[in-house]
């Protein structure tokens, strides 16, 4: 829990809380003289998101062995404000049709509200009743053991703080299923407020998409799938037309050079070089290629035949950096 301590009209705010073996340490942003009256304040807002993600986990975990199979199994666990997680063992991918069926029975169950009980019971009741799935959650190191019930739905060994009915969650949602090894899946979720708040924020990104479309939310799906497949055609289309303009700059090139060591010369610019290589090295040309920056000039040699660093330095009389292959050198002065 987060909060503040209040002392003689002043506000301290908590802002960590530590355990060290039997001692709980609260860091503080502020300092309270000792032997001073105080009176501490929970963040009630944030510890009753924290107890409806915790409770949602357990109604979550519930659901999936109830719809996955019993082979589900905690295998490790997250909880935060404003998402919490799930990590379980499974054996298949989790699809779209499945997610939705799980957040249905979540549902319904909350819906139903079913009663949270907690009871403190000594370990071999606790485990005659309900099994070594008490200690999904860990092994407690006490004489007795904390099970968390969801009436019908899970029962844990637990020490956190939870609901006492699951229709104070309101409603889960299911953010995203991902496969973090072989199986085992991370189910990352929201729940109660949090979840509102994705459900507006989805709605308010999907409804401004409709607009700009101008098709309805329930086509969206399909018509960004069309937009997006035009624009990877488009993108292909300008790509080739760029790959035919370079071809043609490159037959079409001057030369430059004496004495029969003449090579094709052409101004690009310097993100086009890859392609310039690709052509030149599949027609087997040389090319001298002078791309501008900033008033330098730089000229790359390609050479399919080898002789990159001999081009540069017969037509520039330098010592070129770079290979047979690819060599370059830049000449540094004002346009």
């Amino acid at each position: 829990d987060l909060g503040y301590f209040e002392y003689k009209g002043r506000k301290i705010n908590v802002t960590a809380v530590r355990r060290y073996g039997k001692t709980i340490v609260h860091t503080l942003d502020g300092e309270i003289p000792e032997n001073v009256r105080i009176h501490g304040v929970i963040d009630w807002d944030r510890r009753s998101r924290l107890m409806v993600h915790h409770t949602a986990t357990h109604l979550l975990l519930g659901v999936l062995r109830e719809i996955l199979g019993p082979h589900v199994w905690q295998n490790g666990v997250q909880k935060d404000v404003e998402e919490s997680r799930l990590d379980i063992t499974h054996y298949r991918r989790i699809d779209d049709e499945t997610i939705r069926r799980i957040e249905d029975r979540a549902f319904e169950l909350i819906r139903e509200g079913r009663e949270v009980s907690v009871r403190n019971l000594d370990w071999y009741s606790a485990i005659d009743k309900y099994g070594f799935r008490l200690f999904e959650g860990g092994v407690p190191l006490t004489s007795k053991i904390r099970v968390v019930e969801i009436q019908g739905v899970d029962a844990e060994g637990c020490g956190g703080t939870h609901l006492k009915n699951i229709s104070s969650i309101g409603v889960l949602k299911i953010r995203k299923v991902e496969a973090i090894q072989e199986n085992i899946y991370r189910i990352t979720f929201s729940a109660g407020v949090p979840a509102l708040h994705l459900f507006q924020d989805s709605y308010e990104s999907a409804y401004k998409i409709s607009t700009m479309i101008k098709k309805p939310i329930s086509e969206i799906a399909q018509s960004v799938s069309e937009i997006y497949k035009d624009y990877g055609d488009l993108k292909r289309s300008l790509l080739d037309l760029k790959r035919r303009e370079i071809e043609n700059k490159i037959l079409n090139a001057k030369f430059i050079g004496k004495d029969g060591k003449e090579y094709r010369i052409i101004e690009a610019d310097e993100s086009d070089i890859g392609e310039i290589s690709r052509i030149a090295h599949s027609k087997k040309i040389d090319i001298v290629v002078e791309t501008r920056k900033s008033g330098a000039f730089k000229y790359t040699a390609i050479s399919p035949s080898r002789k990159a660093k001999e081009m540069i330095k017969g037509l520039f009389n330098v010592e070129p950096e770079g290979n047979d292959s690819v060599a370059s050198f830049i000449n540094e002065h004002s346009e």
